[in-house]
């Protein structure tokens, strides 16, 4: 005579249960949508913006040139310088007579430049080769040829 296992109602409760379980976890993009959010929250978007540099001596102000492909985590990344800007540093000192005079120091720079990058966008959150993109940030500017310490002057978003 052959036992015969009794189902009982709690065993088939039990197993329903990790069945829907399993199918919500596997269905879960479907059943929510929350690829649609994730692609509208995070993606790839072309901006320009314009880092500033300032206290250069003339050699590193003058190692970045126009078509240099910028540089991080030791690998190129989708962005390209499109303006050089490089002008003498206005400094200010106190004359004989106590006033402020103005005056351009010829041996340090100041050297504004303008990369296009695609960057990538979390939210609100903006970066290029894990530096954040925002105005008044701190950035390195980094190419094969020249690195330098700035702040993020200008962002424009292209797309």
């Amino acid at each position: 005579m052959k036992a015969k296992k009794k189902w009982n109602m709690l065993d088939v409760i039990i197993i329903v249960v990790i069945i829907l379980a399993v199918a919500v976890f596997l269905g879960r993009d479907k059943l929510f949508n929350s690829g649609e959010a994730v692609e509208a929250i995070s993606g790839k978007v072309t901006i320009y913006y314009e880092a500033e540099a300032f206290k250069l001596m003339e050699e590193a102000a003058t190692g970045f040139k126009v078509g240099d492909k910028i540089t991080a985590q030791n690998k190129y990344q989708d962005g390209v310088i499109e303006k050089i800007e490089i002008r003498n540093a206005l400094k200010t000192k106190v004359a004989a007579d106590g006033s402020l005079v103005s005056y351009e120091d010829p041996l340090e720079k100041v050297a504004v430049i303008g990369i296009r990058a695609e960057a990538n966008k979390y939210g609100p959150y903006i970066e290029v080769g894990g530096q954040a993109i925002k105005v008044g940030s701190s950035y390195y500017i980094k190419t094969d040829h020249s690195e330098v310490f700035g702040r993020i002057k200008w962002v424009e978003v292209i797309e």
